[in-house]
């Protein structure tokens, strides 16, 4: 007698399963757990998958007070839910998930600051571990993974002060805010200070130097998608033109507006470096296709319309920061956003730091310090 193939019971095997899944027999529910051994097949397979992917040359500043204090805000926002703030263990939410997300400090454990980034970047299937939204924003995502290297050194008030800094709650009774809903506003203002004024570490932009327009413009556009951010389009996505505007209102000024001759005669103004910023600034480079700077923006920093930023003092790093996005052609923004794409294209690293120095601030070190 002929004894039926493989195929046959591969065929049979794969009917049987079929018939499984059609009446139902795998149960769903996450009152349930996987198959015994399940877990650790994944878990091996997460591992062995995010070491031999993970590629990406760490930045030299993950150690900047700065960054972590970037990435802590959006820790704070979109990941603290499920992972709870160091020292903290999850809420019952979350602990219900299967598999649960393990606490911050279990999280982080034994992978490095390249597997740290693949992780946060690109999410894991079937955990609930979204992937970065604004997967052109590598910035961002280096943001968080500095903070998360430096959760193993944070206690609960010190997390506290890097994502809760002192606010003023008057702030939620000036009037014209009554049309902006509470949460919002202290959330903003955790970030940019009560009214957009410099918190001293050089995290975020000076948004009390940008002109109401400027910023209504930046916010619609993080709102519609076309100026990605991670970490600032959730923060807008269900807000309201009416809402967008007030809190332009409400943390811009008209500061921009008002252009003044460029009297600074900065220390460093013999060196090589600021000659190039000059350059860049008054003339441009022709030779090498760079328009001149003073072209929309001032010699000073001071924009030459309402819907362009103010440069000068703003953080050296968000300038840098700014740059380096339009060069690669990920900043987007209103319809002025093209032109700084043309602009920064040929510009060379040396040439970025030249002018982030030349218009922007250097942090506050003492400042910075007191934020760890």
């Amino acid at each position: 007698m002929k004894r039926p193939g493989l195929r046959w019971i591969l065929l049979l095997v794969a009917g049987l399963w079929g018939l499984f899944l059609l009446v139902g027999g795998y149960n769903i529910s996450a009152t349930s757990g996987h198959f015994h051994g399940v877990p650790e097949v994944l878990e091996f397979t997460m591992r062995n998958s995010v070491h031999w992917r993970a590629s990406e040359e760490p930045p030299g500043n993950l150690g900047d007070p700065a960054l972590i204090r970037r990435g802590a805000g959006a820790f704070e926002d979109g990941c603290r839910l499920c992972h709870a703030m160091p020292g903290h263990a999850i809420n019952p939410i979350s602990a219900a998930m299967v598999p649960p997300p393990p606490p911050i400090e279990d999280a982080i454990r034994d992978w490095t600051a390249s597997e740290l980034f693949l992780l946060v970047r690109d999410g894991i299937k079937m955990t609930g571990m979204p992937a970065w939204p604004a997967p052109e924003r590598d910035d961002e995502v280096w943001a968080v993974v500095a903070f998360l290297l430096a959760v193993p050194e944070l206690e609960t008030r010190d997390y506290e002060r890097l994502v809760r800094p002192e606010i003023n709650r008057g702030v939620l009774d000036e009037p014209g805010l009554s049309a902006i809903r509470s949460d919002i506003l202290v959330r903003c203002s955790a970030c940019h200070g009560n009214h957009g004024e410099d918190t001293g570490q050089g995290a975020f932009p000076l948004l009390n130097m940008l002109h109401p327009d400027y910023l209504e413009a930046s916010l619609l556009a993080y709102r519609d998608g076309t100026r990605p951010s991670g970490i600032m389009a959730p923060q807008v996505a269900n807000l309201g033109n009416r809402e967008l505007r007030l809190l332009a209102e409400h943390f811009g000024n008209t500061l921009a507006a008002t252009a003044t001759p460029d009297t600074r005669d900065p220390p460093d103004a013999g060196n090589d470096e600021y000659h190039r910023a000059r350059q860049l600034v008054e003339t441009g480079d022709a030779k090498q296709r760079i328009p001149a700077c003073s072209a929309c923006h001032h010699p000073a920093g001071y924009p030459q319309s309402d819907r362009f930023p103010h440069l000068e003092g703003q953080p050296r790093a968000y300038i840098r920061q700014q740059l380096e996005l339009f060069r690669a052609g990920h900043r987007g923004g209103s319809a002025f956003a093209p032109l700084m794409t043309l602009a920064a294209k040929y510009l060379s690293d040396d040439d970025i730091e030249a002018l982030a120095r030349y218009y922007g601030k250097a942090p506050d070190p003492a400042a910075s310090a007191s934020s760890r």
